[in-house]
């Protein structure tokens, strides 16, 4: 007999771990997360084998390994939810920050959006911080961004991915798988090690 086929993927996984902090209930991260509990509950689950979280009355938290796990999440990326753009109005928006990059490494290219795009988003900017948020290879683009400079805390080589979609979730993780293509170390910590 054949079981449910899970209706969630990695970056789920990762978008839900970012989320606890202080306790959180199964309803609390399902509504935020546009996932059902089901769902949240197959998620935590995951994150409970894997000794990142565990359970009481008041929530489900963050265990001693989790916390590291967060900590060291948090060197790489940062997901702001309430991002502020008058682009695609009618689409949802969502913006990870990848930190510490050696952008030598890395070429911002049109590589990137199709990791976004693969992942249902309908459309995504990449941006470079240097001094500035920079659109690489549409320095002609007239659209004002200055609404982003206060989204995050940047510092120069970060690299800012705001993608657009039809629901918050798929915007986040399109936003999400991007970001993991860009850093193999939190990619390998939490993709790898928990699906």
């Amino acid at each position: 007999m054949v079981g449910n086929i899970a209706n969630f993927n990695d970056c789920d996984i990762l978008r839900t771990f970012l989320l606890i902090g202080e306790p959180v209930s199964r309803k609390e991260l399902a509504d935020e997360l546009e996932l059902g509990e089901g769902t949240i509950r197959s998620i935590l689950d995951i994150l409970k084998n894997d000794k990142l979280i565990f359970s009481t009355r008041q929530g489900h938290s963050l265990t001693k390994k989790g916390n590291a796990s967060l900590k060291t999440a948090k060197r790489f990326i940062e997901i702001n939810r309430k991002i502020e753009l008058d682009l695609y109005k009618n689409l949802r928006k969502a913006a990870v920050l990848v930190k510490g990059l050696d952008l030598d490494d890395i070429k911002i290219n049109a590589s990137l959006r199709d990791i976004a795009i693969k992942n249902n988003a309908e459309s995504a900017l990449i941006f470079i911080y240097n001094e500035g948020l920079v659109l690489p290879n549409a320095e002609e683009y007239t659209f004002s961004f200055e609404s982003l400079n206060n989204a995050f805390n940047f510092k120069n080589n970060d690299i800012l991915i705001v993608t657009f979609a039809d629901s918050f979730r798929t915007a986040e993780n399109s936003a999400l798988a991007v970001a993991l293509s860009l850093t193999p170390k939190l990619n390998k910590m939490f993709i790898n090690n928990m699906s």
